[in-house]
């Protein structure tokens, strides 16, 4: 579900991922033990994500927007890359060659995720060997990511979006939560013991 945070780039976007939450559960007046259940997540584990303790693995990440109902493009409005990460001449894209992204129907997050990442490495005219040697990702990682089998850390997702110089807010924006009746209902809680 998460790992630890480790590396120069982890902290920051750890830290910027788990100021973000902390905000957007707080503006929703939620307390964190509230939030954990709605959430259906341990509290100690929220309280760790939200102190950037964990890199949060993508599909965490995505639970808790949903959660949230805040949608991906409009949270990460509050995360950015830095100015010395975002690459600072894209690589030239012939205009004709612009596609508009088209989210597969019915695809996981993890499929759109990877869809996406595709779409983004081939309008900045990169093949995957590039692109995977550019975002420090072993090329069979990156296929695998693109075909939708990966759950990457945030940070892996941070150093992607670095690569192709695009801010995290733009790039969410083409990823949309999934409908509530889609999705997995929290159990009511127990207000008294079950059982003998």
């Amino acid at each position: 579900m998460s790992s630890e945070a480790e590396g120069p780039d982890a902290s920051g976007y750890v830290s910027a991922l788990a100021k973000a939450l902390r905000a957007e559960r707080e503006r929703q007046q939620y307390t964190q033990e509230g939030f954990a259940w709605h959430a259906r997540v341990d509290r100690g584990q929220l309280g760790g994500f939200e102190r950037g303790r964990f890199d949060m693995r993508f599909a965490t990440v995505m639970g808790l927007l949903e959660a949230l109902e805040v949608q991906p493009g409009e949270f990460f409005r509050a995360i950015t890359l830095p100015r010395n990460r975002v690459p600072k001449a894209p690589r030239p894209t012939p205009a004709a060659k612009q596609i508009p992204f088209k989210a597969p129907k019915g695809a996981t997050y993890g499929e759109l995720l990877g869809a996406l990442v595709q779409h983004a490495r081939e309008q900045q005219g990169y093949n995957q060997e590039e692109f995977a040697r550019e975002a420090g990702y072993a090329r069979s990682w990156l296929s695998g990511l693109e075909r939708g089998r990966g759950n990457p850390t945030f940070t892996v997702l941070m150093r992607a979006l670095e690569a192709l110089g695009i801010q995290p807010a733009d790039f969410f924006a083409h990823i949309k939560l999934r409908p509530k009746s889609e999705r997995a209902q929290p159990a009511a809680p127990q207000t008294k013991r079950q059982g003998l």
